[in-house]
C-alpha cells in the first residue's frame, strides 16, 4: 500500500496505475516511464494490465539512456526538492504534447511542478487534479520554443 493524503489515507499501486491511465488517456501502445519511490510497484502494475513498453526511469541525465515516453508517472509521495529534481530531470524524457502524472501530497504541491517544469524550459498546456486516489496531477507539456535566445509565447 501506497500512503496517501486525503479521504484515500492508503491506495495501492494498482489504483495509481488505474487513475494514471485513466487521466492520461494512456493505451497499451504507449511508451510509458515510471519514476519515484513507487515507481517499480507501479511499472509491475502496468504490466500485469497488459502495458509492453514500460520503463523505469532511473536517473534520466541523458536522453540516449532512456527512451522517450507519452506518459511520465510519478508514484509515491516525495520531499518538495527531491520532486522538482526529479522532475527537472526526468521531464525532458516526454515527448511534446506526453502527459505527466504525479502523486502529490496536495494541491499546494503544483506550484512546485509548474516552478520545475518551467526550469527545464516546458511549458504546460493543460493540467488536472484527480482526489480519489489521493492527489494525482496531470500535465500535458510541450517544449518551450526558443529562437535566437528568446522564448516565443
Amino acid at each position: 500500500m501506497i500512503r496517501a493524503i486525503g479521504a484515500n489515507l492508503f491506495v495501492s499501486p494498482e489504483q495509481i496505475v488505474d487513475r494514471s491511465i485513466t487521466l492520461a488517456n494512456a493505451d497499451k501502445t504507449q511508451c510509458i516511464g515510471v519514476a519515484g519511490p513507487d515507481g517499480l510497484a507501479a511499472m509491475t502494475a502496468l504490466c500485469r494490465k497488459g502495458f509492453d513498453h514500460v520503463e523505469y526511469v532511473r536517473r534520466a541525465t541523458c536522453a540516449s539512456a532512456d527512451e522517450a515516453s507519452d506518459m511520465l508517472l510519478i508514484a509515491g509521495l516525495m520531499q518538495p526538492q527531491d520532486l522538482s529534481t526529479l522532475i527537472i530531470g526526468a521531464c525532458h524524457l516526454l515527448n511534446d504534447g506526453g502527459a505527466l502524472v504525479i502523486q502529490l501530497t496536495g494541491r499546494g504541491d503544483d506550484a512546485l511542478v509548474r516552478s520545475a517544469l518551467a526550469a527545464a524550459g516546458m511549458d504546460i498546456t493543460s493540467s488536472v487534479f484527480e482526489l480519489s486516489a489521493g492527489c494525482l496531477a496531470t500535465y500535458r507539456i510541450q517544449r518551450v520554443a526558443v529562437q535566437q535566445g528568446r522564448r516565443i509565447a
